[in-house]
């Protein structure tokens, strides 16, 4: 049983950027019609999105360098991240994308579709974390033995906080962080666009404009990462 749990969280873990378009492909099939526009709704989606990004901006913003990245191909971490963030949560990263995914599930208004995120979320992240889990033991022993017996896995315990004791770092944040802006985006666009694609004439209306205008923005984030020393 173990063996079967490694083998899929290296697997998903390897391919977790895609994870996403799972979610792409079944939400045609969910997106309930007549809510799309409500305000409260969109309010509602749009903070559980807010909230997920700030837990990973913070996570990120005052983890090691070499830590909390995007990595794909192999387990990275130059050293074991226990304060902070991950003093009260041993998976913050994670925990921040759940409650992106329910935000973006809530703006579909479909109870249906929420509960499939939360149960994707345990099939998908289960796995890797177990992989992850497994890695740091090895490597770091008994000080993550003594941590991860502390700090909770998914919930947060604040009680548990300790001050990280290093310095912000806004732009280890900004180069880890605006692809998941940019996704985040795309798919408010998305489906917000399916709900709107049997109308006629198409409008491009001031929701399109902010959600493109963040779009540009990290775009500009990309070019300076890929072009530049300004993100180093």
């Amino acid at each position: 049983m173990n063996n079967t749990v490694l083998k899929l969280g290296v697997f998903f873990f390897k391919n977790r950027s895609f994870i996403p378009l799972f979610f792409f492909i079944i939400c045609p099939f969910f997106i309930e019609q007549g809510y799309i526009k409500v305000e409260k709704i969109f309010l509602i989606s749009f903070s559980f999105c807010f909230v997920g990004s700030l837990i990973r901006f913070l996570t990120v913003g005052y983890s090691f360098e070499g830590t909390s990245g995007r990595n794909r191909v192999n387990q990275v971490a130059e050293q074991l991240n226990t304060k902070g963030m991950y003093s009260i949560c041993r998976n913050p990263l994670y925990v921040g994308n759940l409650f992106v995914w329910i935000g973006l599930a809530i703006f579909t208004h479909s109870i249906i579709f929420i509960n499939i995120v939360l149960i994707s979320f345990l099939v998908f992240y289960y796995p890797i974390v177990f992989v992850e889990e497994k890695f740091l033991k090895e490597k770091f022993g008994e000080s993550y033995i003594t941590w991860k017996n502390k700090v909770p896995r998914f919930q947060f315990s604040f009680w548990l906080f300790k001050n990280p004791n290093i310095n912000f770092n806004f732009k280890k944040c900004i180069r880890n962080e605006y692809s998941g802006i940019i996704s985040i985006s795309c798919s408010y666009l998305f489906i917000y666009t399916l709900k709107d694609i049997s109308k006629s004439p198409f409008v491009f209306d001031s929701f399109y404009v902010f959600f493109v205008v963040i779009i540009i923005l990290c775009l500009v984030v990309r070019y300076c990462k890929k072009n530049t020393s300004l993100l180093n």
